[in-house]
């Protein structure tokens, strides 16, 4: 592979330099396994492992010679071992360590996918449940299709990846194993290492929540197994042997990798890696009331009379039907500030453009704090008023108008034809008003007509009455006829 398209990890587990030094990992091992059953001698076995090195150049050279790598590593690796090297190799076959020592390299190959598979799924993860209600458009046979959400379609490349990682998982447990007998008389073998695995319990918690964490661990000689190291990405992990507890405490929501190692009695080691995921705290139970009341508040506008309040009149201008509105909107507030202590009321002042700019501000200045003072007057604390004078920045178009009065449900069309022929009374009286929003909600006054049907089409001649019905059963009579 050329070097720069080598992943770093990858390129350094199948370098010369690493065969050689799983080559020499194998022949330490082989030796320490004799002398413990009496074939090799123990000091022998000792010299191997704190002697025995190489150096790659020189094992090239000898391989010219002996045009065989395995007697050209094993002959470089006993100049520098001494006497005790006549025990280096000794009951094994080429294959032996090169099968063997490939089977580890393929092992290591396998921790560097799973490593970053892992870290792939995880990132997967969090952006499916980012983006679960992104909608997106569905594909089959290269046309669209129904719409989806793109976080649909990330969980399924989030199960993909699990099935893979699995997949890895066990060709990894396979290679773990593939280690030959020796083509002739082997008196020993490379011991295999512990297998492991791990389990979290419940595997999905709220943040603050503790995880069960339960490790499960055998070797397949039945040899002395420990369980240790134990590890995680996220909040803290206490516990030893196979039992452990994950604290999520402070974690943030996401994944957490939890590890542990596995290490038998002859040193040889497994390790495992399990996953848990941290949701957000659940939200507290809505109130039915306080749901009610932020629609209630959410969207008011009212009305002020053409140029008022004057400065001499601060008071004026404001119809009573203008007033009604507020006294109910006051005592729902108050309600509700029972409910949200830290809620605002956000008044918002308009004048038409008819004025000049700084005639308008100061009359939308005094429109906010009419309305604001009648609030306090009906028991909205001050401090829970805020407010804004726009003078003639927002004001509506006929176009505004007729947008909002095609989709108006609540005028008749006698009505409407009537407003649309009065359509600059209609807009210059939206244009005079003061919007109410709460600040909870993050919603703006919506100018919706009527905006106050028993004040703004009183611009107008007022509503049309409703067409009584003549009383079921009853006919006229019609005159006699003159005699």
């Amino acid at each position: 592979m050329i070097s720069r398209y080598t992943h770093p990890d990858m390129g350094r587990i199948w370098s010369d330099q690493r065969r050689y030094e799983t080559w020499l990992l194998v022949e330490t091992a082989a030796a320490e396994a004799m002398a413990a059953i009496g074939i090799v001698p123990p000091d022998a076995a000792r010299d191997i492992r704190e002697r025995g090195a190489f150096d790659i150049a020189r094992i090239e050279e000898i391989e010219q010679v002996t045009q065989h790598d395995v007697i050209a590593f094993t002959t470089a690796v006993a100049e520098k071992v001494g006497p005790s090297a006549r025990w280096l190799h000794f009951g094994l076959t080429s294959s032996d360590v090169i099968d063997t020592a490939q089977a580890l390299q393929m092992r290591e190959a396998c921790d560097v996918l799973l490593a970053d598979l892992d870290g792939l799924a995880n990132a997967i993860r969090e952006r499916a449940l980012e983006h679960r209600r992104t909608p997106m458009i569905g594909r089959t046979h290269g046309v669209h299709a129904e719409p989806m959400t793109f976080g649909l379609k990330l969980a399924l490349w989030y199960a993909e990846v699990g099935r893979d990682i699995e997949r890895i998982r066990r060709a990894r447990a396979v290679v773990s194993n593939l280690f030959n007998s020796a083509s002739c008389c082997s008196c020993t073998r490379t011991p295999p290492a512990p297998t492991m695995s791990l389990s979290a319990s419940p595997a999905s918690v709220a943040a603050g929540k503790d995880v069960s964490l339960t490790a499960n661990c055998t070797s397949p000689d039945s040899v002395p197994v420990s369980v240790a190291s134990w590890t995680s990405t996220g909040g803290s992990v206490s516990g030893s042997g196979n039992s452990a507890t994950l604290s999520t405490a402070g974690a943030a929501p996401g994944s957490i990798t939890v590890s542990a190692t596995c290490t038998d009695s002859r040193g040889l080691t497994g390790q495992a890696s399990t996953q848990v995921a941290v949701e957000n705290p659940p939200p507290p139970p809505v109130n039915p009331e306080v749901v009610r009341l932020e629609s209630r508040l959410s969207l008011h506008s009212v009305y002020f009379v053409t140029a008022y309040p004057l400065p001499s009149n601060p008071k004026g201008g404001l119809l009573p039907s203008q007033q009604k509105t507020l006294i109910s909107l006051a005592a729902d507030f108050k309600k509700y500030l029972e409910s949200k202590p830290d809620a605002h009321l956000i008044l918002g002042g308009h004048a038409d453009h008819r004025g000049s700019a700084a005639y308008n501000q100061a009359l939308s200045e005094r429109r906010v704090a009419r309305t604001k003072s009648f609030l306090v007057e009906q028991g909205v604390p001050e401090a829970n008023i805020d407010t804004k004078a726009f003078g003639s920045e927002q004001n509506l178009t006929d176009d505004d108008v007729k947008g909002e009065l095609g989709t108006n449900t609540e005028l008749t069309s006698e009505e409407k034809a009537r407003v649309l022929k009065n359509i600059v009374t209609i807009r210059m009286a939206s244009n005079r008003r003061v919007d109410v929003t709460l600040s909870t909600t993050g919603q703006s006054s919506v100018r919706q007509f009527p905006f106050n049907a028993e004040d703004a089409l009183t611009l107008i001649g007022g509503r049309t009455p409703a067409k009584k019905a003549a009383p079921a059963g009853k006919t006229t009579k019609k005159p006699a006829p003159k005699k």
